[in-house]
């Protein structure tokens, strides 16, 4: 750990692991800027067995490597902060920017922009990994399967106050959760106080999933966050869940997304318990959500307004019924409901805080804070 990369340049190279190699090694690498290598095996930099700092540098257009043209990490604890990682990777990789298997990765501040790979173009974690990201864009990144983040194989993820933009899957049968992909048991997901906004899944005939796709999961607990102008060319907008034991959406918004079919919000197809409390849904295409097959959904404290269609589909019975008024005397269900415009300040622009004379406003539940 005490040797150091500092306001270098390393490009051009042609190796058959990796431009940097670090075995065992704390090495830190700051200032630089790593460019235009080839690798067969592992990118640009391979951290195994190695903690190293990675601070305040480019990481770009490097591609060929199988396992994350940018960063790959083997049984490692990097930190990765204020880099710019773009243009790395390539169609058949696993992990464009970042590979990230049997390792913690903690990733602050950076851009990871413009990446390529068939799953996991932005971030790839895998084998046990996980991800601690938070204050970073992640944005216009392309794969097939999980174009910004994916997560597979035992792999979990904390991700906060990020920002997951015009990430897109390419057309393909098997295309599926241009946002965030994750397909991994017994594992847990938080993600708070981010954003993902207009990306696009174009799948054939799969389950799609534009912003969140999740075919397999333990617990998977959404705050705080904005779901905006998400599509899907099939059947499933902005989350797609078909098999999670704890689905649990609170405080969330959920505006403008769009599928070709059936619901452009939350799509419901397999095993999973939903808990769905305090969010906002407007002017999604189609219905809110979809109830196709689920283990068990609750759904209370929520304002529902502006569906092309219906608010539902094959909803749980009383769900969309007005029945009774809720604290601040507006119409609701039998689970407080409601469905009304919730007054956002500047809808067609993008501002979705309330309005002071908002119905949502002590419209949620009463066990959480005002």
């Amino acid at each position: 750990d005490s040797s150091h990369l500092t306001y270098c340049t390393i490009s051009e190279c042609n190796a058959a692991l990796t431009a940097v190699y670090c075995n065992n090694s704390n090495l830190a690498i700051n200032h630089c800027t790593i460019e235009n290598n080839e690798a067969t095996f592992y990118g640009a930099i391979f951290l195994d067995y190695s903690n190293s700092r990675i601070n305040h540098c480019t990481i770009k257009d490097n591609g060929s490597a199988i396992y994350g043209s940018g960063i790959n990490m083997v049984n490692s604890t990097p930190e990765i902060s204020y880099c710019n990682i773009i243009g790395n990777g390539h169609v058949n990789s696993s992990g464009g920017g970042i590979y990230c298997a049997v390792s913690t990765a903690y990733i602050s501040n950076c851009n990871i922009i413009g990446n390529v790979a068939y799953r996991g173009a932005g971030i790839f974690v895998t084998t046990g990994g996980s991800l601690i990201i938070s204050n970073s864009s992640i944005s216009n990144n392309t794969a097939y399967q999980g174009a910004g983040i994916a997560f597979l194989d035992g792999s979990s993820g904390t991700i906060t106050n990020c920002i997951l933009n015009a990430d897109s899957t390419t057309n393909d049968n098997t295309a599926k959760g241009a946002g965030i992909l994750i397909s991994s048991s017994a594992s847990d997901f938080t993600i708070s106080n981010s954003t993902i906004s207009n990306c696009f899944t174009n799948c054939a005939v799969s389950p799609g999933g534009s912003g969140i796709h999740i075919d397999d999961a333990d617990s998977v607990l959404i705050t705080g966050s904005t779901f905006d102008n998400n599509f899907c060319t099939w059947q499933e907008g902005a989350i797609y869940s078909a098999n999670c034991a704890n689905l649990v959406i609170d405080h969330c918004n959920f505006v403008k997304n769009k599928c070709t079919l059936f619901a452009g919000g939350i799509t419901l197809n397999g095993s999973t318990n939903l808990s769905l409390t305090n969010s906002i849904f407007r002017n999604q295409q189609d219905s809110h959500i979809l109830f196709g097959n689920y283990s068990s959904a609750s759904v209370s404290y929520c304002d529902f307004y502006g569906a092309s269609l219906v608010p539902f589909n094959l909803p749980p019975p009383g769900l969309g019924t007005l029945v009774q008024s809720n604290a601040n005397g507006d119409s609701c269900d039998v689970f407080y409901n409601t469905y009304m415009d919730p007054l956002f300040v500047d809808f067609a622009s993008g501002d979705y805080h309330l309005t002071e004379n908002s119905p949502c406003i002590d419209a949620g539940d009463p066990a959480s804070p005002y």
